[in-house]
């Protein structure tokens, strides 16, 4: 073996047995001496502060035993072939310890419980069967010995772990049959069971560590054997460490989790799942990039599983920045005097007692993560905060649950609920697999048209490249951090520092799953859903919010395709402003308002119908998709990458606290968590909405703003007056405007309930064409006094008008009443107010930092869409007390005790004027910060249709008629130039009075 070689296979041995709670290896051959150098020197690279080896094992019973608890590591339980290190941080007791020349037991109190530890190496191909016997006889005392400790402590039996490969070497030819039979038979006669770790993986290492002179035939095994008073937890595999000494065999590693063996994990291809928030130093960072370029080389990596597997192998140094709860040193100093105790009544006392203890150390470390995320702009304090509340939550199941299925089930038995989901999610999946195989006829026509371009780019001598590297580079700094883990194990931050070689390596594999020469591996076809409650006692599948998981690598190839696409299916015009670039959600809101605005002022009636679609995502037909990307043109090459993501064999994992449900296959719909998948909804939702609005169009259906009237000679005036900032080439005549829609929230606009229904039945006909089902329990309407109607019917159902209609956030009348408005951003911000009312209300931190947060969190969800109402000193006034009735209660100021005169409306009145007085000297005025959105909102819209930037039909409604026009209008009826009149008795407030006239004119480019 090469000196680079071994260093790197010590070194990545060193990694997995530090990160490891205990390891036992099997040494037989191998001389005492070299093990103990070995191991001594093997100790010291990695700083265990490991204590010498006074004695070794001998044929009979082991002498070697645990030397200092309070090293980092110990040894116990040794017999001449074998080997058991433990960390000795866990360890506070060794009960019993016994070895013989074929394998050891030793039963430890780990973490505050008696574990066994054991291994054995059967000798199944010796030369005579006498030596076979011998060694299960040798095997047999000390597994007795074993187990009359284990009775004698009220234990439960020891099981033997014995590798998958041992176990098909049992079942192979070769092996004499009265061998096998009598291992077999010992193992049945002192009820020791063969446990095979899952997915038949192998548990023997090469011990390449070793030096040369030994051949790589001698093995390490990692065993864990555990075992907990009356209850067996088993042997589980927690990691699987791949490619730790050798790249063809898989070590197994354990950890203990509050007494009992904990399973994270058991995919074959994700040996170490990286953490969320993994930030290298610039140290780990260069390891990193050394470690990932050397497992890139030399044509390693062939394929997705395994270049997940070099990334995740190689980031294994980098440790995740933990700020979690830890014990302090006088807690731990009063539990390790407790495990040393023999009487059970102290015992118990002083358990109770370090209970206790734990829970105010616990409380007090939780109020200092209060202080410093009240006091500071660091929002990691928040976030640990955040996890702690979702443990609390997610910690007690819910008594009952029923599902949308069957309303009247009322489940108790929680074993039930994984079939319940998954049959749920069935539900919401299924598709008639007729369609979805002449779906994949149509991709498998797609990919030979494909295969006869690509012959004819080769012949004219040209290397096809869909993904470049330009792409590759946007795709990357596209990533979002700090996001869950999929089933790759990989991070964005991780793709972030590739390097040069490992960079064109992923790009070509990119390249060559993109025109199909490639497979998809498992982890891209498995979606990860965990199904978190919405509420803390959760009883109705409703009451669950899926959050999906995709693997990383996925979500980088399909940005990769995003960047290519996104140029071809990009929404355009006024109906589709959701995952467009440069729009707005507030310009839904504010196209609502003028709509509402100009009908009520001249007299038209108006009828805004909002709609809602059932599991939008989920339910969108493939074949939408393909027909847009052929409707708009997008290369062979790139419809083919695309559809063949759509059209694999994907499925869906669903976890519901610690349930897990069956595979639910994904027969349609875009996949939840991908980033494609928002632009390609959005992108069909806008194309079906336009077909339908130019069929509205030509057979006059839908609310249409016709020709601006008055004075031709004056409206025509006004029009050049203003040209320069109007913008060039824009018709301001004849705004037709039937919907709009954000993402899947769509808004019907109609000038009648008649008009209403028959949009209605449109867009539900659209709907079903593209697979999707119109939620008619959550579609609402309104109207103003100009319609008579009060309800809309649809199919059999009738539909009742409310009073106003929450658009994106913000409340909406038909009266253009705005009172509604602020008191529903009133009632949300006063919810923002209690869910961080643990920050707010903590009195260590200074009120000026709570202040700040204030403002960053509860005044952006007071003041949210406001920006897009007409100013009034009630609102101000309204606003403004809703600020100091929080402010008072962040400062605590209670009435005054001491002056027993002091009326209940005295305190209000002092109260008040001192937070005014502090309010108006600090600057942190609510009014003033609305006034200050409003002006910046104004220029916002003025600077529609100027420039470069496209007119928006906000822009063109509000200048419909507008003021300034108007007065204009006036000034000719007042001379006697025109008999023009308007239809309302009395005057209007519109939204560009509380501007200046020339708000158009005082735009800066």
């Amino acid at each position: 073996m090469s000196e680079d070689k071994h260093c790197m296979h010590e070194s990545s041995m060193k990694d997995s047995i530090c990160d490891s709670i205990a390891v036992t290896w099997n040494c037989c051959g191998v001389p005492q001496q070299t093990l103990s150098e070995f191991v001594q020197r093997l100790c010291i690279e990695i700083d265990w502060s490991f204590v010498a080896i006074q004695e070794f094992s001998t044929p009979d019973d082991t002498s070697v035993k645990v030397i200092d608890y309070h090293k980092l590591w110990s040894w116990a339980g040794v017999g001449r072939s074998n080997a058991i290190l433990i960390k000795s941080s866990l360890v506070s007791e060794v009960c019993f310890d016994v070895g013989c020349e074929w394998g050891g037991a030793v039963i430890i109190n780990l973490a505050g419980k008696p574990w066994i530890f054991a291994t054995a190496h059967v000798p199944h191909d010796h030369d005579t069967f006498d030596e076979l016997m011998q060694a299960l006889s040798s095997l047999t005392n000390m597994f007795e010995k074993c187990k009359r400790q284990a009775q004698a402590m009220k234990l439960g039996k020891p099981r033997l772990l014995i590798g998958a490969d041992m176990n098909e070497r049992l079942n192979e030819q070769h092996i004499y049959s009265e061998r096998r039979s009598a291992i077999v038979a010992w193992l049945a006669e002192h009820d020791l069971e063969i446990v095979t770790n899952p997915q038949n993986e192998s548990t023997h290492t090469p011990w390449n560590a070793l030096p040369s002179a030994y051949p790589n035939s001698r093995q390490i095994d990692y065993f864990l054997i555990s075992c907990e008073t009356e209850t067996w937890f088993g042997a589980e595999v927690a990691y699987e460490l791949k490619h730790i000494v050798t790249s063809d065999h898989v070590p197994l590693r354990m950890r203990v989790c509050h007494g009992s063996a904990a399973l994270q994990g058991v995919r074959r291809w994700n040996a170490w799942r990286m953490h969320k928030r993994w930030s290298p130093s610039v140290e780990e960072q260069d390891l990193y990039l050394e470690r990932l370029r050397c497992a890139c080389s030399g044509g390693q990596v062939a394929c997705f599983e395994e270049m997940s597997n070099a990334i995740v192998s190689s980031a294994r140094h980098v440790k995740p920045k933990s700020s979690a709860f830890r014990d302090s040193p006088v807690l731990k100093s009063m539990c390790a005097r407790r495990n040393a105790m023999t009487n059970r009544l102290e015992k118990d006392n002083l358990s109770r007692e370090i209970i206790r203890h734990r829970k105010d150390e616990r409380k007090a470390w939780t109020h200092e993560l209060v202080i410093a995320a009240a006091s500071g702009p660091d929002w990691s304090k928040h976030h640990i905060l955040q996890q702690i509340d979702r443990k609390k939550q997610v910690r007690q199941m819910p008594r009952a649950l029923s599902t949308p299925l069957d309303p009247a089930l009322r489940e108790k038995d929680h074993e039930k609920w994984p079939g319940m989901f998954a049959d749920l999610y069935d539900d919401i999946f299924q598709w008639c697999h007729g369609e979805l195989h002449d779906e994949r006829v149509n991709l498998k026509k797609l990919r030979h048209a494909l295969d006869c371009a690509l012959s004819n780019e080769r012949l004219d001598g040209r290397r096809l490249q869909l993904i470049t590297q330009p792409v590759l580079f946007e795709a990357q700094s596209r990533l979002k951090r700090g996001k869950a883990v999929g089933n790759d194990g990989v991070v964005a931050e991780a793709l972030l520092y590739l390097g040069s070689e490992p960079t064109m390596l992923l790009l070509e594999l990119f390249n060559l799953r993109a025109f199909g020469k490639l497979a998809a591996p498992d982890s891209w076809k498995h979606t990860l859903t965990a199904l978190i409650p919405k509420v803390t006692s959760a009883c109705s599948v409703d009451q669950f919010r899926p959050i999906a998981v995709v693997a990383m690598l996925q979500k980088l190839f399909m940005r990769c395709l995003l960047a290519l696409v996104e140029k071809y299916i990009m929404p355009k015009g006024d109906i589709q402003h959701g995952n467009r670039r440069h729009y707005q959600t507030t310009e839904v809101i504010q196209f609502m308002r003028p709509v509402t605005e100009k009908c009520l002022e001249w007299g038209r009636p108006c009828v805004i119908v909002s709609l809602d679609v059932k599991k939008a995502f989920d339910r969108l037909k493939p074949s939408a998709i393909a027909k847009l990307l052929e409707k708009r043109g997008v290369p062979l090459h790139l419809r083919h990458a695309i559809m063949q993501e759509l059209l694999d064999d994907r499925s869906l994992d669903l976890r519901v606290f610690d349930f897990t449900c069956r595979k639910v296959r994904m027969m349609r719909g875009v996949r939840q968590g991908s980033p494609e998948s928002a632009l390609f909804f959005s992108a069909v939702i806008n194309d079906a909405l336009t077909e339908l609005s130019l069929i509205w169009k030509r057979e006059n259906v839908g609310m249409a703003f016709g020709k601006v009237g008055g004075d031709e000679q004056l409206s025509e005036d006004w029009f050049l007056e203003h040209d320069d900032v109007l913008g060039a080439r824009v018709l301001y005549e004849d705004i037709h405007v039937p919907c709009v829609a954000f993402a899947d929230d769509m808004y019907l606009i109609a000038r009648s309930h008649a008009e209403a229904e028959r949009m209605l039945r449109d867009v539900s006909e659209m709907l079903i064409e593209l697979g999707l089902e119109l939620q008619v329990s959550k579609t609402k309407w309104i109207k103003n006094k100009h319609v008579s109607a009060t309800v809309i019917c649809h199919g059999t159902l009738e539909i009742p008008v409310v009073d106003s209609l929450v658009v994106l956030g913000s409340a909406l009348r038909g009266d253009t009443q705005e009172t509604t408005t602020v008191e529903h951003r009133i009632e949300q911000a006063w919810k923002c107010f209690h869910k961080w009312s643990r920050l707010l209300l903590c009195k260590e931190a200074p009120f000026a930092s709570r202040v700040s947060l204030w403002q960053r969190t509860v005044q952006v969800s007071l003041l949210w869409g406001l920006q897009t109402i007409r100013q009034h000193k009630t609102i101000d006034r309204r606003l403004r007390t809703t600020q100091l009735l929080m402010f008072r209660i962040m400062r605590g100021m209670g009435r005054n005790m001491s002056n027993e005169n002091e009326t209940w409306l005295a305190w209000q009145k002092r109260t008040f004027r001192e937070l005014a007085r502090w309010v108006d000297g600090s600057g942190t005025g609510v009014v003033p910060v609305l006034n200050k959105s409003k002006l910046s909102w104004v220029h916002h819209l003025a600077r529609f249709g100027c420039g470069v930037r496209e007119i928006h039909v906000v822009k063109r409604l509000l200048l419909w008629r507008p003021l300034s026009w108007w007065r204009k209008q006036q000034q000719a009826i007042a001379d006697g130039r025109s008999a023009w009149r308007h239809p309302a008795r009395f005057k209007t407030l519109r939204y560009e009075e509380q501007f200046p006239s020339n708000w158009l004119d005082t735009v800066q480019f």
